[in-house]
């Protein structure tokens, strides 16, 4: 009995654009990441022993790891994540929540949207990195100052997500809920959220490591505390181990709550299927 031709295989995945793309296994994609891996790794270590890659500007891996094992040692490991942690999701949800706030609402306004669009968009331009030293002054050198660094980089990411969906909402299905009666709290309840879940998605997942960045930067800028204090000092000390290990870390982290936000992402779409 042949298969339906219609029916895309276990292996491929349906687009909308109407073609099909290859979808490894679970076990075929863990496999790939662990060889990418081991390929960095080890290419990054053998450059380092053999001076390819001069340790004193590109470290190695073995240094990194060693760097890592002295912060354990000196007790200052954990409490440097756990700060920079707090800082960069702290800062995220705040930048994401007022993002989310500023697009729902002006999303559904005719005029004043397009009108102070322009005004994000010049906001989207600056560099945040160049408005730390300012959360400096005015925030001080405490967590506060990086917080609001972490949701600056996250609030014009997440508006500008979410801003197209909404005024994309079709304005006939706009109108119908509105003959039902609807209050403005029910049309952002039950129509621009569900309708805005894939754009908000997108927005929240990109701007997850611009957070990090973000308390990272302010740290090194100006902190006693984190990751980013860890990295200056490396600097200070001409240890580009310590650097790389900073680096490293952070990466690590923004890897795994990114799976994590996958795995949330998989479960509320399916919810919201259902």
């Amino acid at each position: 009995m042949s298969a339906d031709p219609a029916t895309p295989s276990r292996r491929t995945r349906t687009l909308n654009y109407g073609f099909t793309r290859p979808q490894y296994s679970m076990l075929t994609t863990l496999l790939l990441r662990v060889g990418a891996g081991i390929l960095l790794i080890g290419g990054w270590e053998v450059g380092a022993r053999s001076g390819a890659l001069p340790a004193f500007f590109y470290s190695s891996p073995s240094a990194v790891v060693e760097s890592i094992g002295r912060w354990w040692d000196e007790a200052v490991l954990l409490p440097s994540i756990g700060i920079t942690l707090f800082e960069a999701i702290a800062g995220y949800v705040l930048g994401a929540f007022v993002g989310v706030v500023l697009a729902l609402w002006l999303g559904t306004t005719r005029r004043l949207g397009p009108a102070l669009e322009p005004f994000f968009t010049g906001f989207y331009s600056i560099p945040k990195i160049a408005l730390v030293p300012f959360l400096i002054i005015w925030f001080g050198l405490g967590t506060t100052s990086k917080v609001f660094a972490s949701a600056l980089a996250v609030v014009v990411l997440v508006f500008f997500s979410v801003y197209p969906g909404v005024r994309n909402v079709d304005k006939q299905l706009v109108a119908q809920v509105r003959l039902y009666g609807a209050s403005r709290w029910d049309f952002y309840r039950k129509l621009y959220l569900p309708a805005t879940f894939m754009w908000l998605c997108v927005g929240l997942r990109s701007s997850l490591g611009f957070a990090f960045s973000a308390a990272v930067v302010a740290e090194y800028l100006g902190s006693k505390v984190g990751l980013g204090y860890l990295i200056l000092q490396g600097q200070s000390t001409l240890r580009t181990g310590d650097i790389f290990a900073g680096l490293v870390i952070t990466a690590l982290v923004v890897i795994a709550i990114d799976l994590l936000l996958r795995r949330l992402e998989g479960m509320a779409a399916r919810r919201q299927l259902g």
